[in-house]
């Protein structure tokens, strides 16, 4: 089909760069290899009127908040462990008297 090309976007878009230009190595771009050039899942006019394709740096725009998550997971992890070792002195404490 003629618009073949447009219902498939550049993947090295999503790669990215450091200040100086220097491309990073991709982070989750492997996980999705298999499907991220495949075609756009409707080839119907109608629908991909109603539903245009996003722009790449719009949709940035929107996942980059979930950017600020990462360390979170080991943030909770190591608070948690604080407070287990709090929660076991206590318990030490108390057994002496």
């Amino acid at each position: 089909m003629d618009n073949e090309k447009f219902l498939t976007f550049n993947t090295s878009l999503l790669i990215p760069q450091s200040a100086n230009g220097a491309s990073s190595p991709p982070f989750m771009i492997d996980n999705y290899k298999d499907i991220i050039d495949l075609p756009y899942p409707r080839n119907d006019w109608n629908f991909m009127m109603k539903h245009p394709r996003m722009k790449v740096e719009d949709r940035a725009k929107i996942f980059h908040p979930f950017a600020a998550l990462r360390g979170h997971a080991e943030a909770l992890d190591a608070t948690a462990e604080l407070k287990r070792d709090s929660v076991e002195h206590e318990f030490t404490l108390d057994e002496n008297f």
